[in-house]
């Protein structure tokens, strides 16, 4: 079976610095770019990590070690992100942090088991997210096929009473 992390909670997700040291050290794909290049300085990165890495708390943590900004996060809608979310070292951090493993009340990961053959996409529903798997009867051109929305019908009709019998 194949592991999917998703953030069940109906909230955004933000990993812990926690989270984002043990990413790395289990490789696990991340944005690596120069202190001078970001919106952050040296004195934003208060609490002392293992490495020699420093850690930026908050909604949106980060790593400083060299000069080089580290971060990490959960993409969704793009099948490059959503293929991440069964990358190895991100299920195992999530296996092991638990809880710790996102910041404040809300975030929290899970992990999912699907077959390994499965293809899937993360959908998402006021922050919680799942898994859908794809159904081959479902895809059509490359795309995942979705029914369109029913229009939402006015207590009378769109149209008049003339142009009804028009139409009909």
């Amino acid at each position: 079976m194949k592991k999917v992390v998703v953030n069940e909670a109906f909230a955004p997700c933000y990993l812990s610095a926690d989270a984002i040291y043990l990413l790395f050290r289990l490789g696990y794909p991340m944005s690596v770019e120069p202190l001078a290049k970001t919106k952050l300085f040296e004195a934003d990165f208060n609490r002392e990590g293992p490495d020699g890495f420093l850690a930026l708390s908050g909604e949106h943590s980060a790593l400083l070690k060299d000069g080089q900004v580290y971060r990490a996060w959960l993409g969704r809608g793009t099948p490059e992100a959503d293929a991440l979310r069964s990358h190895p070292g991100l299920v195992r951090m999530a296996e092991l942090l638990g809880k710790r493993a996102t910041i404040g009340r809300f975030g929290r990961l899970k992990v999912q088991e699907i077959p390994d053959e499965a293809l899937y996409c993360i959908t998402e529903y006021d922050g919680a997210e799942g898994v859908k798997l794809f159904d081959p009867n479902e895809y059509i051109l490359g795309q995942m096929y979705q029914e369109p929305l029913a229009p939402k019908v006015p207590p009378e009709s769109w149209f008049s009473a003339e142009q009804q019998t028009e139409v009909d």
